[in-house]
């Protein structure tokens, strides 16, 4: 193991148990390929808790570089924003995914360990910072477009991400649900052309980025994805560096 190498801990997908079939933890290959790929050691977190409360002890993932929270086929219970379930016939995620989620973006927020959301994973991040999720694109019918789909976005941030120029992209979709309400302190820089929100940054941390599509599944000549990554890893590599300077002097 290369130890300038970031660490970076992946969410992992849950499956209940299934008749026969015990319950599972589990991760989709391109999250780790993608990773590896832009330079950086892959750990998979399935959700776990050594205290009560799942905020208690953050301190346990401190030999993290970085956090990417993964996506998921179930969805986030409206619960957790304040709504009640508008679909019945739906896969919803167990509690206690959605809390550890939560309890990692905290710790990204409180010592700005490079953070990435992809698809839940941004809908994840908007609900920690007290938003709300579309239950459901096709039945709100505020959308034109097949969000199961590639598909275009457009970025356009409020002022520009030295590391990530505005423009026109077409990326992979596989979502049905979507940002409502913006969550405190996030920007949109990307939605499409039906005004879905496809990406959000909080600048005020060194990087906390959420993406409603799959970067990790790379469209042929998608480069807005791989920026994204790349960026990301560098980041993990730079607070791994930070940690470093901070151990030798204390």
């Amino acid at each position: 193991m290369r130890p300038d190498l970031p660490i970076i801990g992946i969410t992992a997908d849950y499956e209940p148990q299934h008749n026969e079939n015990h319950p599972r933890h589990f991760l989709k290959a391109p999250y780790v390929d993608s990773v590896r790929e832009a330079g950086a050691l892959v750990v998979i977190l399935p959700f776990q808790f050594l205290e009560k409360d799942p905020a208690e002890d953050l301190s346990q993932w401190d030999f993290l570089d970085g956090i990417l929270i993964s996506g998921s086929g179930p969805d986030i219970p409206p619960s957790f924003y304040g709504k009640e379930k508008e679909i019945q016939n739906n896969d919803w995620m167990v509690n206690e995914r959605v809390l550890f989620e939560q309890a990692l973006i905290k710790k990204s927020e409180l010592d700005n360990t490079p953070c990435l959301g992809i698809c839940s994973g941004l809908q994840a991040l908007n609900v920690y910072r007290g938003g709300s999720l579309l239950q459901d694109i096709p039945s709100a019918k505020t959308s034109f477009l097949d969000h199961k789909s590639p598909h275009t976005i457009h970025l356009k941030a409020q002022s520009p991400i030295k590391w990530l120029p505005d423009g026109t992209y077409q990326v992979n979709s596989f979502h049905h649900q979507g940002i409502d309400r913006l969550g405190s302190g996030l920007e949109v820089f990307a939605k499409t052309s039906d005004g879905m929100v496809e990406g959000v940054i909080d600048r005020r941390h060194p990087f906390l980025v959420a993406v409603q599509w799959h970067p990790e599944r790379l469209l042929s000549g998608d480069h807005l994805s791989k920026m994204i990554i790349n960026q990301f890893v560098q980041s993990c590599t730079t607070r791994k560096s930070l940690k470093r300077i901070g151990q030798s002097l204390s």
